[in-house]
């Protein structure tokens, strides 16, 4: 719906929502105007012999161009973080003399990704912001960190998109967990109580 005129647009209904690639860490959802949202909890266990990784918790919307002339827009969407994030390296106390500490870490990121539908296998990432990190260093006993994040992620897409009349824009909101774990793990409870993820809207303002 046009949000200031004709110049801009708000979408404030997600189309579908993912966990990847650990689909079982979408708990409960919702879609709906202005009241999307998702439960999520996150469990990795890794050790030194893992790489590290990612996984993301993702929000879907579509834009269409209803003019008959190409425009020139740019993209914005806003992510909202309550949860809480905890990691544990374990203790090396009978070979630490022998091998460094274990370390456990996690970063917590919002990030916007546009798809023009138009052009074959084509995403680009407009957009990216800090949460929230943890570091669990183990030691001789093992170690652990914690934070709870209640954070509003504003995300104003740096690259402009001109979209043929007709055609479509996907946008991918992502909460994004990074993590590297050397023999320990990484917990992200966004599913109890209060906690959730939620994406009240995206924005596209045309600028040309």
């Amino acid at each position: 719906m046009a949000a200031d005129g004709e110049d801009q647009f708000t979408v404030d209904t997600a189309l579908w929502m993912r966990a990847w690639p650990n689909t079982g860490a979408l708990h409960d959802f919702s879609t709906g105007p202005g009241d999307n949202w998702g439960k999520y909890r996150l469990d990795i266990d890794g050790d030194i012999l893992e790489a590290p990784d990612e996984a993301r918790l993702s929000f879907y919307a579509l834009w269409q161009n209803t003019q008959d002339v190409p425009v020139t827009v740019r993209t914005a969407t806003r992510l909202d973080v309550n949860a809480h994030v905890a990691a544990h390296a374990d203790s090396r106390y009978f070979m630490g003399w022998l091998i460094p500490g274990a370390s456990a870490d996690a970063t917590v990121r919002a990030r916007l990704t546009v798809s023009p539908l138009w052009l074959q296998n084509t995403e680009l990432v407009v957009a990216e912001q800090s949460v929230g990190s943890v570091a669990a260093r183990g030691g001789f006993f093992g170690g652990d960190d914690e934070t709870t994040i209640f954070a509003s992620a504003f995300l104003d897409g740096t690259i402009t998109f001109t979209v043929p009349a007709g055609r479509f824009l996907m946008f991918e909101t992502s909460l994004v967990t990074g993590w590297k774990i050397d023999s320990g793990n990484v917990h992200i409870d966004a599913e109890a109580g209060e906690f959730r993820i939620d994406v009240p809207f995206w924005i596209v303002t045309i600028v040309a």
